[in-house]
């Protein structure tokens, strides 16, 4: 049905091809809660990109407008001052890891 469409503008439609991808290889969804630019908040997130997988930053600026977007990441904080990656799948959330190796693991 889009077919003619995608032929005609085939940069209109990244953003369809990447929710279809999203949906055949669904690694979940990390939410990283942290600081923005601190060094455990940017070691969670090299960890936590691969392909297929979406990943979600909670920073305090951030916070308030991912809740109304994902209500289910307004729980999702740092945990003892660290930068916490949870890893979850429709909503669920795995236990919270704050070191990056094993967020490796369990990708």
């Amino acid at each position: 049905v889009l077919a003619p469409e995608v032929r005609r503008v085939p940069t209109g439609f990244t953003h369809l091809l990447h929710a279809v991808d999203l949906l055949l290889h669904d690694d979940g969804v990390v939410v990283v809660a942290g600081e923005a630019g601190a060094a455990d908040t940017t070691a969670l997130l090299a960890a936590a990109r691969s392909p297929g997988r979406l990943v979600l930053v909670r920073t305090p600026e951030t916070a308030a407008r991912l809740a109304e977007l994902a209500p289910w990441t307004a729980a999702l904080a740092p945990i003892d001052g660290r930068a916490t990656a949870y890893l979850c799948h429709e909503g669920r959330c795995d236990l919270p890891v704050t070191d990056p190796d094993r967020l490796l693991v369990g990708s």
